[in-house]
């Protein structure tokens, strides 16, 4: 099995990496930005008013807590950015990839290896990968479309309804009814 597994984390695919296009673009926003980002990461609440409001105005009242582990008192710790430098993007792009690659892989691999189902990404090709991290953000998220030169490189191999599919998963309302179940789980 062939997947496009890694290229969000490539190319800036995944809607954090607008949140911290933004950061590059208003610097003036950065601390309420770091805030909405550190609650769609891992659900520290924003503690600034623009932070809050970034909230509501994005989630309208419903994002759901994050589910507790019973037993245990764990509050993560709310995320920090590094400097702005030029290619920050990428800079946090890089950070989150070398982070999820070492958590996915043995994830799918394991999952449809039980099945007798080798597994690969091409995105998880070094040289691919080093080359996805010497191009420019600017490239990456253009006019508000995300894996732009991605999306531009493939154009006229992959057919264009499979250029623009949403990511179906993620789509799902991650409300107080989701975080019950989990809880329940």
């Amino acid at each position: 099995l062939i997947s496009a597994q890694g290229a969000d984390g490539l190319f800036g695919g995944m809607p954090r990496a607008k949140i911290l296009s933004y950061v590059t673009k208003a610097e003036i926003l950065r601390k309420p930005l770091e805030e909405f980002y550190t609650l769609t990461q891992i659900g520290v609440k924003p503690r600034s008013l623009l932070g809050r409001a970034m909230e509501a105005l994005y989630f309208r009242g419903t994002v759901a807590p994050v589910p507790k582990v019973i037993g245990t008192s764990y509050s993560p710790e709310p995320i920090t950015f590094p400097g702005v430098t030029t290619e920050f993007v990428n800079q946090m792009l890089v950070n989150g990839f070398q982070a999820g690659q070492s958590q996915d892989i043995p994830k799918f691999e394991k999952s449809l290896a039980a099945w007798g189902i080798a597994y690969s990404s091409p995105f998880y090709d070094r040289s691919l990968v080093e080359t996805a991290y010497s191009i420019p953000e600017s490239l990456k998220i253009k006019g508000g479309i995300q894996k732009y030169i991605l999306r531009k490189a493939l154009s006229g191999i992959v057919p264009d309804g499979l250029l623009n599919v949403p990511k179906l998963p993620q789509r799902m309302n991650y409300d107080l009814e989701f975080s019950n179940v989990l809880d329940q789980v």
